[in-house]
């Protein structure tokens, strides 16, 4: 007999990754199989909460495509959102996955802990590195600077490179014999991360401490 007209699906691309913000396209492909070549209407399921999802042609006669766009997504990962295609008695179906990435940043710095002779300054390189193409300035504090100490960045603020990072070194003088942990705090007004610098200030040299039996 002769073969029965119908039509497929396809989605170009189907999967894809996406920074925040940023609108995901794939294209989306209706083929005519044997002389098919009637109207066929999309529609989508599972679009993101919260994004909105749309079709620039529809329906679309075959063989023909619609680019099927998703904007307004917050980060995760989205793998079953289904375009679906009918002319009211056929219905195909194909499936396009969507990851949605936020820019963000970590902080470290080195090395992590220091001893140094009372008198003397603690050093610390702190590196702020970009993740998901982060270019935002970020400003950094000591969080738990000791009393009569003065803790100081020699750039601050600092703006790593899209996927890249960006140094300051942070300099902390005054410190009298002890122990310390202080928090370096990085923030952009919104996103903020912390690390530790661990500095141990020795006696100097012909000082005693008394300690009591």
């Amino acid at each position: 007999g002769t073969p029965t007209p119908d039509f497929s699906l396809s989605a170009n691309p189907a999967s894809q990754t996406i920074q925040q913000g940023s609108t995901a396209s794939s294209t989306i492909t209706v083929t005519s199989l044997n002389s098919y070549n009637k109207p066929v209407t999309l529609s989508f399921t599972n679009c993101p909460a919260g994004a909105t999802c749309s079709f620039a042609t529809n329906p679309v006669t075959p063989t023909g495509t619609s680019v099927f766009t998703i904007t307004g997504a917050s980060a995760g990962t989205y793998p079953n959102i289904t375009v679906s295609g009918t002319d009211g008695t056929l219905t195909h179906t194909t499936n396009v996955s969507v990851t949605v990435v936020a820019p963000d940043f970590s902080i470290s710095a080195s090395p992590s802990s220091v001893t140094i002779t009372q008198g003397n300054t603690a050093s610390s390189t702190i590196t702020v590195t970009s993740s998901n193409s982060y270019s935002k300035a970020v400003t950094l504090s000591v969080t738990n600077c000791p009393l009569n100490a003065t803790c100081s960045f020699v750039t601050n603020p600092v703006t790593p490179a899209a996927n890249g990072s960006a140094n300051s070194s942070l300099s902390v003088t005054g410190l009298t014999a002890g122990s310390y942990s202080l928090t370096v705090r990085g923030t952009d007004g919104t996103l903020t991360h912390t690390t530790a610098v661990n500095v141990t200030v020795n006696p100097p040299p012909g000082d005693f401490t008394i300690t009591a039996p």
